[in-house]
């Protein structure tokens, strides 16, 4: 049997349960991920045994503040 490897998988339950916590505080949060490994890993100094996933970057929207409008654009399931 092969071995199932589910970490990213629980890292991104773990990340969206953070993110929506945040948000009932009034935080909001965007999950960032354009990055190598590699770069961030040399970037933050991390050990070798720890391999970065994904940041969260947290901060109080600015007042007013909304999101972009193709974030609550739909399309019909025949497009």
């Amino acid at each position: 049997m092969e071995d199932v490897h589910t970490g990213e998988q629980d890292i991104g339950i773990v990340a969206t349960h953070v993110m929506m916590q945040a948000w009932d505080m009034g935080i909001g949060s965007c999950w960032v991920r354009s990055f190598t490994n590699k770069d961030m890993t040399d970037y933050m100094e991390l050990p070798e045994n720890i391999i970065p996933v994904c940041f969260l970057a947290l901060g109080y929207p600015a007042e007013g503040s909304k999101p972009a409008q193709l974030h609550t654009t739909f399309r019909d399931r025949e497009e």
